[in-house]
């Protein structure tokens, strides 16, 4: 007990003496080492009698697959058996009394092309099977072998007895034949088959019967057992009632196994234990009630259980995979934390009076205490800084601000003012033309810059924009016609401040400016109100006669994305200008007019002047 208390206490005299990574990275991982141990010593047994019982259900659900699979394929042998013996055209031509008696040759082949195409109109429904007739040899088309065979053929099968005696009682007799391929007769395949007897009475009351087949390939069988074999060297094998095989996943295997004598033929409970050929094998068996069909499977137990024992492999694996992860884990752990405490330690040590540029890097945060001195840390350097530049930046601006205020009451009054002389001077030298140019140039741009106001009276933008076509006037000899219609209680309401004149610009710039055989542009805009109560909407449109836009120029040209230059650089402008002050719902619209040219949808919300420049401030 000394012993052992002397081991612990020298443990914990070296555990201090360590630095402070590698006391974490113990801390983290021995923990969770043991932990992870007593974790797998306890869901272990769990885990394998689990995935026993997953295997063995697995198992069982191949088999009685392939069993369903199997069954379906006798049923429908049955069907048409069934159908083959029911058919009133095989019949009729069967219980001729003259049938399969010597006969000349045009009579043989009239019963040969009746009797075949019968046979081809079932074979047609039910291209999977393959079905066919034994006739008395005396028949001269018995060597057809396609859809009738000799009887000669039929007597000469090993198990021809059983046959007969099967279904004389009208039942169906399960076998396999080997026969050769009619399109290669070097060829041979195997054929499950199902015999069956048709019985037929000629007109003097003579009963005939005459024996039928149904067969399909073996190999398509055996691939449904081929599939169902999910476990290494087992073996899936069909029989039938007189426990004679039909088919098998390896044949090859079946025959090492069978050593001569017939592995099952009595019934095995499930998971039954069987030692054949010096090897353990589980055995297993499915009946078929209807057709007497057993699939047996016999399952190495050896195989069994490798794929139990791949549970303990992977259980390993897994646990050496999660004990480096959780090295590795608590090495990076006991890194970060002790580089951080690191660098915070040398910044705080190097943080002077006169240098406040020192700055904690912190890429994610973690929400720790030291995280939170970090926080701390590069707050106060940053405020320090921020104070300091504050002070430039708000003198630099505040002068700035002076400056554009100085220039902004500046440059409209010199403009007003001299375009006010230039309209005296030019009534004096009687130059009406010049004098009325010089006036609208004046209203337009004093309504323009709206004393620095962005909202303006309809009237008063109706007003900039009859300023703008009297001057283009001058220029295209009054070939610009504006009618305005605006009714008196609308140019009472306000509106943001340059949003029809652009509209008006484009339609003379892209009509009589850029084509020259236009000769007059005709542009008018009306606008209505829409709706009731307090929300009321004004609906400017605008309408012009000229050569129109493509829609692809339309989608552009109200795209809230505005570029610093280029076409449509204004109307875009407006159209966001006018989304940003009421909203998603108004703004730009473009159409197409009936009657040619462009047609400009504008909506805005009805407001005074007073309440929209109190929505745009």
């Amino acid at each position: 007990m000394r012993f052992l208390s002397g081991i612990v206490e020298n443990f914990k005299e070296r555990f201090k003496s360590l630095p402070m990574r590698q006391k974490m990275t113990v801390s983290y991982f021995v923990p969770s080492f043991l932990l992870l141990i007593a974790t797998n010593m306890v869901i272990y047994p769990f885990l394998v009698n689990n995935y026993g019982r997953e295997l063995k259900k697995n198992i069982r659900q191949s088999i009685e697959q392939a069993e369903a699979f199997t069954s379906n394929y006798a049923n429908d042998m049955m069907y048409i058996a069934q159908l083959v013996s029911g058919n009133s055209k095989i019949d009729t031509l069967l219980s001729r009394a003259d049938y399969s008696r010597e006969t000349d040759i045009t009579s043989s082949y009239r019963e040969f092309y009746n009797l075949n195409n019968a046979f081809a109109e079932l074979q047609l429904t039910n291209s999977t099977f393959h079905i066919g007739i034994y006739l008395p040899d005396s028949a001269k088309y018995t060597n057809n072998n396609f859809y009738f065979f000799p009887e000669s053929e039929l007597r000469a099968l090993p198990d021809y007895s059983a046959l007969m005696q099967k279904t004389d009682s009208q039942q169906l007799y399960y076998t396999t034949v080997t026969e050769r391929r009619s399109n290669d007769p070097l060829q041979q395949d195997i054929y499950i088959v199902a015999f069956s007897q048709i019985a037929v009475t000629d007109p003097e009351g003579e009963g005939q019967k005459y024996t039928i087949k149904v067969e399909i390939l073996e190999s398509a069988l055996q691939k449904i057992l081929l599939n169902a074999v999910n476990v290494e060297g087992s073996l899936l094998y069909l029989t039938n009632n007189e426990n004679r095989l039909l088919a098998v996943s390896d044949r090859g295997l079946y025959d090492r196994l069978q050593c001569g004598t017939v592995l099952s033929q009595e019934e095995t409970a499930a998971w039954q234990k069987q030692t054949i050929a010096g090897r353990e094998y589980y055995e297993l068996q499915s009946d078929d009630a209807a057709s007497g069909w057993r699939l047996n499977c016999l399952i190495p137990v050896s195989s069994y259980n490798r794929q139990l024992s791949s549970v303990w492999v992977m259980l390993i694996l897994s646990l050496v995979v999660l004990v480096v992860v959780i090295f590795v884990i608590s090495r990076f752990l006991a890194r970060y934390y002790t580089d951080r405490l690191s660098r915070l330690a040398v910044r705080m040590q190097s943080l002077q009076p006169d240098n406040f540029s020192q700055k904690l890097p912190q890429q994610v945060r973690s929400g720790d205490e030291i995280d939170e001195i970090y926080s701390s840390y590069n707050y106060m350097t940053d405020r320090i800084r921020q104070l300091m530049k504050e002070q430039y930046r708000l003198g630099k601006k505040v002068t700035s601000i002076q400056l554009s205020a100085l220039q902004a009451q500046i440059n409209p009054h010199f403009l007003y003012n001299t375009l006010d002389l230039i309209n005296w001077g030019a009534m004096d030298a009687g130059a009406d033309t010049v004098a009325q140019i010089a006036k609208d140039l004046g209203t337009f741009y004093r309504l323009s810059l709206n004393h620095g106001r962005s909202a303006i009276l309809i009237r008063d933008e109706l007003k900039h924009v009859q300023a703008y076509v009297n001057i283009e006037n001058v220029h295209f000899a009054a070939a610009i016609n504006l009618d305005m219609q605006v009714p008196e209680e609308i140019c009472g309401y306000a509106c943001p401040n340059i949003i029809l004149q652009p509209f008006v610009e484009n339609a003379i710039v892209h009509g009589i400016v850029e084509i020259p055989d236009i000769i007059e542009c005709n542009i008018t805009i009306t606008a209505k109100t829409d709706g009731t109560g307090d929300v009321r909407d004004i609906l400017f449109e605008i309408q012009d006669d000229g050569p129109g836009m493509s829609e692809e120029t339309m989608k552009q040209l109200t795209e809230e994305y505005m570029p610093e230059q280029g076409k449509g650089y204004g109307v875009r402008n407006i159209n966001f200008r006018i989304k940003l002050c009421y909203g998603d719902r108004y703004g730009v619209r473009f159409e197409k007019s009936d009657t040619g040219g462009t047609r400009v949808l504008i909506r805005i919300r009805a407001m005074s002047l007073e309440e929209l420049e109190q929505q745009m401030n």
